[in-house]
Parts: C-alpha cells; structure tokens; sequence
C-alpha cells in the first residue's frame, strides 16, 4: 500500500496538486493546526479527496510550534505504517507552519524519505533531492552506544574521563568519539567547576530523534 504524507496550511492549493499528481496512491495523510484557516483547508482537502473515494486521514497538531515533538508524532506514524507493510511515496511539506513543515522535512531526511514540495507561486509540485537512507546509519555503532548512554544518563553531569570509565574505554578512545560528536553537533562540552581540567559531556536534545 503507497501511501501519501504532507503538512497542511491554510491553502489547499498546496497539497491538492501533489494528490493530483502522484500515481497509484491508496491513501492520504496529513497534519494540520488548529486555526480556523487550516480547518477551513482541512475540509476542502477531505472533500476532494472524498470525491476521488480516496481514504483521507486528517490528523490535528495541537501545538504547530513544537518542532521535537511534531517530529517525534510524524516520525512515529510513519513507522507504524511501514510496519504494516505500507510505504511512503512521498511526503509533501509544503504547507503548514515553517516548524511543522521543517519537521516533516526533517522526519524525511532521518527516515530516507522522498519528499515533495510545490511553488508557492506556480503550484506546481516537484521532488526534492533527498537521499533514500536513514541518517542514523550515519553513526557508527560506538557512537550510538556513547549517546545513547548520555541521553539515558541526560540529568548526570559526567566528564570525558567518567564516560570512558562507565563504557569501559580508553581515554583516548573516548577523547576521539566525543571530537567526531562535537563536530557533528550531537555533543557540546561545558567547563566543569572547580576542575579547569575537566569538561563536562552534553547531548543534544534533538539527538533523541536521531537514535530512534
């Protein structure tokens, strides 16, 4: 079963041409907020797609500026769709608030998905050019274990040497992975008090959706 995501703004037009489209598509599902423009858009989408006797699944975003965890909802059914053996043909991520749109986007990039948008003026669709692989195959498995230990340890303040005690490694093994991580943004390092020697090793927040 292909399936078709998007995000919805206060304009049809941007998702209507992208269903018009996209061949062989067996069911639309899109995020919206709950302003009464996007609900307006809301009906039309449903309607259309109603007159096409196309299964249309409106899903509301109660928050349409919380980027985590808009990531993490269409992140999260998108995978329980793939689990069922449906596929994502495309992802539309042309409508919608900037953050509910960058989510999407961001879900497609993590989850090697293709993602379309259309012109704002023109409303002609067209592909962006993603890869097709999931971006934590980016990592290597010891820098998944290393984050994956600092976001279940995220309220610990631990210092490189700490870390390489509790994964049982070298320190200079450690000292390398955490310069890989800083580099990539995954880790920052913050002075510890009282230790000018010391540095204290922080995960960032949004490495959650990358280990997923």
């Amino acid at each position: 079963m292909s399936l078709l995501f998007a995000t919805l703004g206060y304009r049809p037009q941007t998702l209507l041409p992208v269903i018009k489209k996209t061949s062989q598509i067996e069911e639309v599902i899109f995020y919206h907020d709950l302003t009464d423009s996007a609900i307006k858009a809301r009906d039309e989408v449903v309607r259309y797609c109603e007159s096409m006797d196309l299964p249309c699944v409106p899903t509301p975003i109660d928050d349409a500026f919380d980027f985590v965890r808009i990531a993490k909802k269409i992140r999260q059914d998108v995978r329980a769709h793939a689990k069922d053996g449906r596929s994502v043909r495309t992802f539309n991520i042309a409508g919608g608030t900037k953050l509910m749109s960058s989510a999407a986007l961001l879900v497609c990039i993590l989850e090697g998905i293709p993602a379309t948008y259309v012109h704002d003026k023109t409303l002609k669709p067209f592909d962006l050019p993603l890869l097709r692989m999931r971006y934590s195959d980016t990592l290597t498995p010891k820098q998944r274990t290393l984050l994956r230990y600092l976001l279940d340890n995220k309220d610990s303040d631990m210092t490189e040497i700490e870390l390489a005690k509790a994964l049982g490694v070298e320190k200079a093994t450690m000292n390398h992975h955490i310069s890989r991580l800083v580099e990539k943004g995954a880790l920052t390092l913050a002075q510890k008090k009282g230790d000018r020697r010391a540095k204290i090793v922080k995960v960032n927040p949004a490495i959650e959706l990358l280990l997923e």
